[in-house]
């Protein structure tokens, strides 16, 4: 095809994509959503936009409607959603996580755990999620034999758990807290994470975070493969 020719059919079909832009975003018509895909390098033919959860995170107010749960992060502090929240594994679904500014090695996240299991959890208690629990965190060899401090609670007036132990292994010194509660026939689990000698620095923060936590009636969260949230 010569040059010219070649040129003048350029032209003429960037003119019919302007004018198809024009009409589509006029009348509202299928013109819209083919001129998208064209403008969106990253999709590919056949996918999916990522499904909306009714998860919101405003001012650091952590809102889970399906799972029951809201909490106030400190102002200062980054919050992000669980990468899993959508695709659980049989042990835990991290629901939020949030660092202390410029400390990448600390964290305060919230997560549920799978209790589905009645050979594990024949009664769904709050004995047997700290039992299990427990015993997996000696399993994996995380330093829990240097328990500091085990005590029963409450979190938002439900009976709960909280251990703080360090997790000592080559050049890793870490100190953790964990606090397990039953509600609504869903185990959260809490933990809060930081290198030794920093754990004592956000603890203030942390405290006020439990504090603000409150759960309530869930609509519809389930753990395990199923998707939630």
């Amino acid at each position: 095809m010569p040059i010219q020719n070649y040129r003048t059919v350029s032209s003429l079909f960037v003119t019919a994509l302007v004018i198809l832009s024009i009409f589509g975003f006029t009348l509202g018509s299928p013109q819209v959503a083919i001129l998208s895909f064209f403008a969106d390098s990253s999709r590919t033919p056949g996918s999916n936009p990522r499904p909306l959860i009714p998860t919101t995170i405003n001012s650091n107010l952590y809102n889970n409607t399906n799972c029951g749960v809201t909490m106030q992060f400190p102002s200062d502090w980054p919050v992000e959603r669980g990468e899993n929240e959508q695709q659980l594994n049989q042990i835990e679904n991290v629901l939020v996580t949030a660092r202390p500014p410029s400390d990448a090695l600390s964290y305060l996240e919230l997560s549920l755990i799978d209790i589905s299991n009645s050979a594990v959890y024949p009664t769904k208690s709050l004995e047997e999620v700290v039992d299990f629990q427990t015993s997996y965190i000696r399993d994996i060899g995380a330093g829990f034999d240097s328990i500091e401090t085990t005590e029963i609670t409450q979190l938002s007036g439900y009976p709960a758990q909280k251990v703080v132990y360090r997790e000592d292994y080559q050049t890793l010194h870490n100190r953790i807290m964990k606090i397990w509660v039953v509600a609504s026939a869903i185990a959260y689990q809490l933990t809060f994470q930081a290198p030794t000698e920093r754990y004592s620095q956000h603890l203030s923060d942390v405290q006020k975070t439990i504090e603000s936590i409150k759960l309530f009636t869930p609509t519809d969260c389930e753990v395990g493969a199923a998707a939630t949230n």
